[in-house]
């Protein structure tokens, strides 16, 4: 549970592969989940454990209890599973009163040009 986070616990996934302690905050396996949605889906978060968004309240008060990293897997399906990856130094997200908005991202690595 982050620091200072006024709701009920919640669980999150977890990726272990690349290093491991991965927070999964968004996923799209398939089509089986409508990702447009409304501020209040988004803010709250939706899906299931195939296709989800954890929610925008739940990211800002994860990414502001200290420093993380942002990681962003991407496979394409007709390359038969090759997969690509962007990895940046810093990510934040601010409070709905700003929008969400991202504050922080730091250097970029990875593979997807």
């Amino acid at each position: 549970m982050p620091t200072g986070w006024p709701g009920l616990p919640f669980n999150v996934s977890c990726k272990m592969e690349n290093g491991g302690g991965w927070t999964v905050f968004q996923r799209r396996t398939d089509g089986s989940t409508r990702f447009y949605q409304n501020w209040t889906a988004y803010k709250e978060g939706f899906g299931d454990s195939r296709n989800l968004w954890l929610g925008n309240e739940k990211l800002h008060y994860l990414t502001n209890q200290r420093n993380y990293k942002l990681r962003f897997d991407i496979t394409n399906p007709s390359s038969r599973g090759s997969a690509t990856y962007a990895e940046y130094t810093e990510f934040q997200i601010e409070s709905e009163t700003s929008n969400y908005r991202m504050n922080k991202l730091g250097n970029h690595s990875g593979n997807t040009g």
